[in-house]
């Protein structure tokens, strides 16, 4: 078996050897032609760990040279693993791609039982699925026998397991199972549900504080009302004890108003303080139904029911923190005539809402403590904006996307001088003048997520940017769908200090192509997901695709997405 040369270097580092030069980051610029591409690809041996850690030099702790790695699976000799400590073998399992934890070669039992320990971190850490691969589930299902009492998290959502006699015998294996997300074909719905009820009362899933539930059907495939299962699934649910349920989603259950008097009866019983009914045909009847209920329910998600005006107030009535009403097409002057006083966050995207329905909205956030405030979708203009403005002081979050708010609008807002950390403008008609004065705001300091998509931004917006007086913390800048922006704006994205705290850009759909690309990715050492795809489409993308690659980067395909 062996070494690889990267991994040898780092130990030797560590055992007091002179340790290699800093690898240097080639330069790229815009005017990088095809044949200097090849040579890079032929030279670069740079890998993703290196750009996060690009001075070693500074430390010569275990951490910092293990960051430094760029960990094969079966790269690892046995005689250099078995003198190595405990924490060291652990850091060099955490660098493992998770789905190649699973081919991973065990050089002894000690080594299998960290990958093992491993693999069910990572599932509880990044909520991953169980089934998420055949033959990972496979392997997944010997070592919870062993692991299974660590297991928090259990996700099943790609059908390798069948109906609930596997869920029971996986549930024997994890006692402390914490979360349970489940998505079934919607014939095994009351299986399920009943599966869970009969091990709840055995008090096998006592530690669980979420539960979700949803199945894989499209919507359309059901009636405006609750279908048989549905309200059969509703009355199974009817029993389930889990003294610890602080969290209930029942997404596209189809429970229609027939199933809510069941759905009281679990609120009446359990402790749930976030609840999730998202697209289950309600109506203001089965509102009615677990209104008593709701004073203790603190997140409230309703979209896709229409819940109508009467429904609507029922729900405000209750003094919610969070409300989600994406599509429940109810009065827009109940907003301002309920209790609001705890209403920190709302979802008023698809409501219809128009100009004139911002009055209720002014008044919603006059009354209210709401920071977080969502208005895509709607019909509204800077007309609307203005009358909102003298309250947007206080929000730290607001999507405006696919309205016309201009840059008028726009210049509305940010008079109000709201210290807003995330701000979604996709499709708002703001402009290259409308961008720079988001740029020039004088709270953009406080800025982390910006969306710009789809504004016919050019070149003009980012030769506009005075960089020494712009103070940046931006994490997450979406730029897709602005067909202008040229090579020369990827470089000033790679260059400018206002960029280099990035993580998470787009670029899809732009002018800008596998050269600006290649130079962000090798410019920005933060950056951890890049999603790109040129306006000539996917098989342009091949050469970045190998390239990024070789910089450590995960390629995903099919959603045009490059991550680390």
């Amino acid at each position: 078996m062996n070494v690889d040369p990267n991994f040898k270097r780092a130990f030797s580092q560590l055992e007091g050897e002179n340790e290699s030069p800093t690898p240097k980051y080639p330069k790229i610029s815009s005017t990088v032609g095809p044949e200097k591409l090849a040579a890079l690809s032929d030279s670069s041996t740079l890998t993703l760990n290196n750009k996060v850690s690009p001075n070693p030099r500074k430390s010569k702790t275990a951490q910092i040279a293990l960051d430094c790695l760029e960990i094969h699976a079966n790269s690892i000799a046995s005689t250099l693993w078995s003198g190595l400590p405990y924490k060291i073998k652990s850091i060099i399992v955490s660098k493992i791609d998770f789905s190649a934890l699973f081919q991973t070669t065990h050089i002894s039992k000690e080594m299998k039982a960290i990958v093992d320990r491993e693999i069910i971190e990572r599932i509880n850490k990044d909520k991953i699925s169980l089934d998420t691969d055949e033959d990972a589930f496979a392997y997944l299902n010997k070592i919870l026998k062993e692991q299974g009492q660590h297991l928090k998290y259990l996700g099943l959502k790609n059908h390798y397991i069948s109906g609930p006699v596997a869920f029971g015998l996986i549930t024997d294996c994890c006692p402390n199972l914490e979360e349970v997300d489940i998505a079934f074909p919607y014939k095994e719905v009351i299986s399920i549900v009943h599966a869970i009820a009969e091990l709840s009362q055995k008090s096998m899933l006592s530690h669980v504080r979420k539960l979700k539930l949803h199945h894989t059907e499209s919507d359309s495939a059901f009636s405006a009302t609750g279908t048989i299962q549905g309200i059969e699934a509703a009355k199974a649910l009817a029993e389930i004890c889990l003294p610890d349920l602080s969290e209930l989603a029942l997404r596209r259950f189809m429970l229609g108003d027939e199933g809510m008097p069941y759905v009281a009866e679990l609120l009446k019983k359990s402790k749930i303080k976030r609840l999730n009914l998202k697209s289950n045909w309600i109506h203001s009847e089965g509102i009615e139904k677990i209104a008593p209920f709701l004073s203790k329910i603190s997140f409230l998600n309703l979209r896709w029911n229409t819940i109508g005006t009467k429904g609507l107030e029922l729900m405000l009535q209750a003094k919610p923190k969070q409300v989600d009403l994406n599509m429940c097409r109810g009065e827009a002057n109940v907003l301002a005539e309920s209790p609001l006083e705890n209403l920190s966050e709302v979802n008023l995207s698809y409501c219809s809402l128009d100009d004139d329905s911002m009055l209720y909205v002014a008044e919603l956030l006059k009354r209210s403590k709401v920071t977080s405030l969502n208005l895509s979708c709607n019909q509204i203009t800077s007309n609307g904006i203005a009358k909102i403005a003298p309250f947007i002081s206080k929000i730290s979050i607001l999507n405006l996307s696919k309205n016309q708010i201009g840059s008028k609008g726009l210049e509305l807002i940010l008079k109000a001088k709201p210290k807003l950390r995330v701000l979604n403008m996709f499709r708002t008609e703001i402009g290259d003048e409308g961008a720079q004065m988001i740029f020039n705001f004088e709270n953009f300091k406080f800025m982390q997520k910006l969306d710009l998509s789809l504004n016919v931004l050019s070149s003009n917006f980012f030769s506009s940017l005075e960089e020494p007086q712009i103070e940046s913390n931006l994490e997450v800048f979406y730029l897709n769908y602005n067909e202008k922006l040229i090579n020369s704006d990827a470089s000033k994205i790679a260059q400018s200090s206002i960029f280099s705290k990035l993580k998470v850009l787009g670029i899809s759909r732009t002018g800008i192509n596998n050269i600006g690309a290649l130079e962000i990715l090798t410019s920005l050492k933060q950056l951890k997901k890049m999603s790109f795809l040129p306006i000539f489409g996917e098989d342009k993308c091949k050469e970045l695709v190998e390239l990024a690659k070789r910089l450590g980067y995960k390629v995903v395909v099919a959603k045009s997405s490059i991550e680390r």
